[in-house]
């Protein structure tokens, strides 16, 4: 039992160290999407392979891997629609060959 504790207190470290690095500068957005991004790829592959070899003894490979197929179908468009609606890019410029008129450069 106590290398239970020990080892769920190493892996929930990385929380307390993460935490800690937070506060102690201000970090890129760029840097922390990376990192955010590669975490939640971990976790799904982990989950993902967890699950497949369960699903494949129970429905076989052919079910398992259409089913795999769908969700990261699923989560792959699900994830697009919401960055385009979540967008927080600059808007469009104008372009500068066409100004706009003002009321004294627009008379004869």
């Amino acid at each position: 039992m106590g290398s239970a504790i020990g080892w769920g207190a190493l892996a929930a470290s990385s929380l307390v160290i993460g935490a800690a690095l937070s506060f102690a500068r201000r970090w890129p957005q760029r840097q922390v999407g990376y990192v955010l991004a590669f975490g939640a790829g971990a976790l799904i592959s982990a989950v993902s392979f967890e699950l497949a070899a369960e699903g494949i003894a129970i429905s076989g490979a052919g079910y398992t891997g259409a089913g795999l197929a769908v969700g990261a179908l699923t989560y792959y468009l699900l994830d697009g629609l919401i960055s385009r609606r979540m967008s927080t890019a600059t808007p469009a410029r104008t372009p500068a060959a066409a100004p706009a008129l003002s009321p004294s450069s627009a008379s004869p």
